[in-house]
């Protein structure tokens, strides 16, 4: 398994770890790694039911006629298991799929809140609260529903987001006409009227 912390960095990955606990199902941790697709309580299922299966083959078919009673409620038995294993298999894979499929969903939505420039965890944690989720879909690599979500949030909180050009830098503008620099008696009298000189 590759772990997510060395594709991200780790000053990266603390930052995605610490927006998503919680956000799991039941409230639990989402689990930041990336594996090959194949949930271990699934492959741990599978393995039983390939076992049974093989004690399954070897039992006696109940239609053959020299199998006694014993050995034929055996393999009915065995069949039985292996019926209701492959169920429970189907179910955690299908449960495992689902909770893949909303943590991909919830860590495309907070990337996409990082890009529109959220203040911070707080800020983060208050829109993710707001946020519609049932509105907003993942459609392959593609979120649909939330631009229009946080456009309406940066018009009505604005104190959530990062201003547009954050450090207030507009530029040098010399106006035209603009006076021409004092001479040395008129520095002189400007001090001496501002009460700056001995």
């Amino acid at each position: 398994m590759t772990k997510l912390n060395e594709l991200l960095g780790e000053d990266l990955f603390k930052q995605v770890a610490e927006a998503l606990k919680g956000k799991g199902a039941n409230g639990k941790d989402i689990s930041l790694v990336i594996d090959d697709g194949e949930n271990p309580d699934v492959a741990a299922l599978k393995a039983k039911i390939k076992t049974l299966e093989d004690e399954a083959a070897k039992a006696k078919k109940p239609d053959d006629k020299g199998a006694s009673e014993d050995e034929m409620k055996d393999a009915a038995a065995l069949k039985a298991r292996i019926k209701a294993l492959e169920d429970e298999a189907a179910a955690a894979k299908t449960t495992y799929e689902q909770e893949r499929a909303k943590d991909k969903l919830n860590f495309e939505i907070e990337k996409a809140l990082g890009n529109a420039k959220l203040k911070g965890t707080n800020s983060l944690k208050a829109v993710l609260g707001i946020l519609d989720m049932e509105k907003i879909k993942l459609e392959g690599d593609k979120l649909q529903g939330l631009d229009d979500q946080v456009e309406a949030l940066k018009k009505s909180d604005p104190q959530w987001f990062e201003p547009k050009n954050s450090f207030g830098f507009k530029g040098v503008h010399i106006a035209e006409g603009s006076p021409e620099p004092l001479g040395d008696a008129e520095t002189e009298q400007w001090r001496k009227e501002a009460g700056l000189t001995d």
